[in-house]
């Protein structure tokens, strides 16, 4: 059997091509999937096409929230906050925001969030998809995080800092596979 490559310049390997080609017709795909506003989603909503909207990450935004919502009762940035929840420390050297990944680790630990927010609070915090982007760029962001201090918790807040882990089973899960926080 004689294999046929393309025509590509001998320098250049063969895998090289096909993985610049496979990049090139997935950001195309990427590219032309995700429109450019919420109008132009609104324009498509006759159509079968789903899609995905991402809201700009706004930091700074997010480090306001992380105190106004009062996240910092149950999480820490600098060992500012509680301990009932994991740090939102920001961890390596990061240039990219999961949000996706975020937005799955905060579903994993609702049951107990939703609990201690009305223990705690007496009410659930209320989160919008980008307030939720906001939160995850700063979870994520060590400039953003450099300087945050106690000094930015008002005294009401820091009176409810929850100082003790939180360990949690769901009813549905066998006991080696607990989410420990």
């Amino acid at each position: 059997m004689k294999v046929t490559h393309c025509a590509a310049p001998t320098n250049i390997p063969v895998f090289f091509m096909r993985s610049m080609a496979v990049l090139f017709i997935t950001t195309a795909m990427i590219v032309f999937s995700i429109p450019a506003s919420a109008e132009s989603a609104k324009s498509e909503e006759g159509s079968n096409a789903a899609a995905i909207l991402l809201p700009q990450l706004d930091a700074e935004r997010g480090r306001r929230l992380f105190v106004d919502r009062a996240c910092v009762v149950c999480h820490a940035v600098n060992d500012v906050g509680g301990k009932a929840g994991p740090s939102f420390d920001a961890v390596g050297d990061q240039n990219h925001v999961d949000v996706l990944a975020f937005a799955a680790g905060m579903w994993r630990g609702a049951d107990p969030m939703i609990v201690l927010q009305a223990m705690e609070l007496g009410y659930q915090i209320e989160l919008t998809g980008q307030d939720l982007g906001d939160l995850a760029a700063f979870a994520h962001d060590k400039n953003a995080q450099k300087g945050f201090s106690l000094e930015e918790v008002p005294d009401l807040i820091r009176d409810w800092f929850v100082d003790d882990p939180v360990e949690y089973a769901p009813e549905n899960q066998d006991s080696d596979n607990q989410l420990t926080e």
